[in-house]
């Protein structure tokens, strides 16, 4: 289901966590680019983190995009990139695991938790975000 301007808004001044897997980033980075539309016609103020996981740094889409919207709203938007298949400096290593989520959207910061990402994605984080105090209502999982 796609959220309107004015669900958007209802939820503007909450933190907002997501967690992007590969091409996953794509409707995260929607979601997120119809924050900032807000973000300058109005007076919200969310907090929008994006955990976002790819194999190789050649691999990582909008990355521009997301460096671009950090310098625009550094008070608003943040990401964090974890590679799987090479250590590179500047990035994480390793698969989204319970402690990165812990570290990069803890449950007492974050009010709600998106996941996009590659089949089995949900299956796999959503125990471990279950584990950190996160239940089903506070995680939703986006369609590609």
């Amino acid at each position: 289901k796609k959220m309107s301007s004015d669900e958007l808004q209802a939820l503007s001044n909450r933190s907002f966590g997501f967690i992007a897997g590969g091409s996953g980033i794509t409707p995260a980075f929607q979601l997120v680019r119809k924050f900032a539309q807000l973000l300058d016609q109005t007076s919200i103020s969310p907090k929008l983190t994006i955990l976002f996981s790819n194999r190789h740094r050649d691999d990582v889409l909008l990355i521009d995009e997301l460096i671009e919207f950090r310098n625009m709203y550094p008070d608003v938007f943040n990401f964090e990139l974890t590679l799987t298949g090479e250590v590179v400096e500047g990035y994480r290593q390793g698969r989204v695991n319970k402690g990165m989520i812990d570290q990069v959207l803890p449950y007492d910061q974050i009010d709600h938790v998106f996941l996009s990402g590659p089949p089995g994605m949900w299956e796999t984080l959503f125990p471990m975000l279950k584990s950190l105090d996160y239940d089903d209502a506070d995680c939703t999982e986006l369609e590609p």
